[in-house]
């Protein structure tokens, strides 16, 4: 056999053992949940569960032990024993804390998952990872960098996993004027005034439980919005701005105040959901006026009249996602130009935008 042919026949061999390998090792091992509680206190508990990622042919033992018995012993039993009927039921290790004098909460120990013994070949000899043990946690979700809209309440959840028993308190160290927290959920509410548009404010919260301390620091930008070139007649303010809602027209009762209307960049919004399409530029008001306002969007927008029967408005009042209105649609000709005319209750409080709902797909 030429030297060339036997590498490659040789290479051949060696790539297919590895991906059996790799498949076995995805349908045979053994399966561990994440720790609840801790045992950074004498004699407090915590708990994961084991359970078999197949169903064995033989009995399959899995021995435990605890690193450092001094810090925290199994309660019940020194090994996990699975059948082909129980493979999948999830079986609980309790651990319980055996140090009087844990410094600051913080353990270092493992409760160590022995090689398998078995007599299914699969099963046997297969080291399952090991449980790190750490004590007292306290973990803060970092924030990306935020966006807002002046005149627009922003909400904010600090996000925590703890697994430990007392009550987190939550404390806005650093914060622009007017930003509030509630202490109990870490909830964070503000509404940035128009004049913060440009400017970015840096956040710093503190979560504690009275012993472990943890800190958090992101940023906050207000947005600058846009105000659209328009003029008024009458009660119908007509859209003259070329490169944001060209050709749309709004209509306010008889009487009304007339809003001043502002555009917004996509990019400090939600993203939409799929199927969604968008047919206008953002667009809003912080200003009060009285009774309904119909959006007058040219027919021509609309590619396809077929496509009516989808069109609504959406909104987004919080930057959390984009929910649909229920509107009145009416077709209208002004001017010798047709409109479709979308009615709702007010532009002030929300973001919005008109859209075409995902097609429904026939099946």
């Amino acid at each position: 056999m030429k030297p060339k042919k036997y590498f490659l026949i040789l290479f051949i061999i060696i790539l297919t053992q590895s991906i059996h390998a790799k498949e076995d090792n995805i349908k045979y091992g053994v399966n561990v949940s994440k720790v609840q509680g801790n045992t950074a206190r004498y004699r407090y508990f915590a708990t994961f569960d084991v359970w078999l990622k197949s169903q064995p042919r033989a009995n399959v033992t899995i021995p435990l032990s605890s690193s450092d018995i001094n810090e925290g012993k199994i309660v019940e039993g020194d090994k996990l024993i699975f059948t082909s009927d129980n493979w999948n039921r999830p079986q609980i290790v309790v651990v319980q804390g055996q140090n009087q004098n844990v410094v600051n909460g913080i353990q270092n120990y493992t409760i160590i998952l022995d090689s398998i013994i078995s007599d299914d070949d699969n099963y046997d000899g297969i080291d399952p990872d090991d449980v790190e043990m750490k004590g007292l946690e306290l973990i803060l979700k970092q924030q990306e960098n935020l966006t807002c809209i002046a005149g627009f309440k922003k909400r904010i959840k600090i996000e925590s996993e703890y697994n430990g028993q007392k009550s987190l308190s939550y404390t806005l160290i650093e914060k622009p004027d007017g930003m509030i927290i509630n202490t109990r959920t870490g909830k964070i509410s503000w509404t940035a005034p128009q004049i913060a548009e440009g400017s970015s404010y840096p956040v710093k919260v503190k979560v504690s439980d009275g012993l472990f301390t943890r800190e958090i620091s992101f940023n906050i930008t207000v947005v600058n919005s846009t105000p659209i070139e328009t003029e008024v007649n009458g009660t119908v303010v007509i859209v003259t701005d070329v490169n944001h809602l060209n050709g749309f027209k709004f209509r306010f009762t008889e009487g009304s105040s007339i809003p001043t209307i502002k555009t917004i960049s996509e990019d400090s919004l939600p993203l939409l959901s799929n199927g969604i399409t968008r047919l206008s530029d953002y667009f809003y008001s912080l200003d009060e006026h009285d009774g309904r306002v119909e959006i007058l969007m040219p027919l021509s927008i609309l590619n396809n009249m077929n496509d009516a029967s989808r069109l609504v408005i959406y909104h987004d009042s919080y930057q959390e996602g984009w929910l649909s209105l229920p509107v009145e649609l009416k077709i209208e000709d002004i001017e010798n130009i047709k409109y479709i005319s979308i009615s709702i209750l007010t532009l002030k409080g929300s973001v919005f935008f008109v859209g075409l709902m995902p097609k429904i797909k026939n099946h």
